[in-house]
């Protein structure tokens, strides 16, 4: 089972138990509708977090917001032909759109 599915279970269960938990203590402290609000920063928050999870959860598959390996890996390669005993030397690779890929 992929664990993404955890994840959102972990997630969405307690944002969705945590307004319950704090209806009656809003009632007690004679805050009634400002529940809501609390409840949506918080889920905002957590959801939030989840999402940039899930965006740095592949950082090796070439899109632009992943670490840049191929780019540096050529960077490394073609310092190291630069060097007095390399022989054979390739070209370097072109930018699309201000990134290496």
């Amino acid at each position: 089972m992929n664990y993404q599915y955890f994840t959102k279970l972990f997630l969405y269960v307690p944002i969705f138990v945590f307004p319950i938990s704090l209806i009656s203590d809003f009632i007690k402290m004679s805050i009634n509708y400002d529940v809501i609000l609390v409840i949506f920063m918080i889920s905002f928050v957590f959801d939030g977090m989840n999402r940039v999870g899930e965006i740095n959860e592949n950082l090796f598959e070439n899109t632009i917001s992943d670490m840049p390996m191929t780019a540096l890996c050529n960077i490394i390669e073609h310092n190291m032909l630069e060097m007095p005993e390399a022989r054979e030397m390739q070209e370097k690779l072109k930018s699309v759109d201000g990134y290496l890929f």
